[in-house]
C-alpha cells in the first residue's frame, strides 16, 4: 500500500498536465463524442455540491465589515480535494457582486491552497 512518503508532490509537471488535457479535448472534438472524460464531464458545474448545508448561509467578512451570502459550494482538486465557496454580495448601487474563496480542505497537500484556506477561515466566519 502506498504511503505519503511514496508520493512525489514536488514534481507535478503543469506543462505535461496541460498537454494531456489539450490532447484529450482534441481527441473528443475529432470523435464528436466524449471518449476521454474531462473534469467538467466527471464534475458538472465545476464540481458543485448540490444542496450543500452552506448554501444561502451568511458569512461575515471581518476585514471589510460586511456580510456575504454563499450561493453554492464546489469540490475542487489540486494535489488533493478542497471546497470552494461561490458567494455574492449585494450593493445598492451596483447590484450583485460575485466572488469565490477556498474554505475547507479535505485532503489537499498543496501549501498555497492550504495557506489560502487558513487565511479565508480567519477572515470569513460562517453565521449560523
Amino acid at each position: 500500500m502506498l504511503e505519503k512518503k511514496d508520493i512525489i508532490y514536488d514534481n507535478f509537471d503543469m506543462e505535461l498536465y496541460k498537454r494531456i488535457r489539450n490532447a484529450r479535448q482534441t481527441r473528443n472534438d475529432i470523435a464528436g463524442e466524449i471518449i476521454y472524460p474531462m473534469f467538467e464531464d466527471l464534475f458538472p458545474e465545476n464540481g458543485r455540491i448540490f444542496g450543500h448545508e452552506w448554501e444561502e448561509q451568511k458569512m461575515y467578512d471581518i476585514q471589510k465589515d460586511r456580510y456575504i451570502t454563499i450561493q453554492s459550494v464546489h469540490r475542487h482538486w489540486y494535489c488533493g480535494w478542497y471546497k470552494v465557496v461561490l458567494y455574492y454580495t449585494e450593493y445598492l448601487h451596483l447590484g450583485e457582486s460575485l466572488g469565490t474563496l477556498c474554505y475547507e480542505n479535505e485532503n489537499c497537500t498543496e501549501e498555497i491552497v492550504l495557506e489560502n484556506i487558513r487565511e479565508n477561515r480567519e477572515r470569513f466566519k460562517l453565521v449560523v
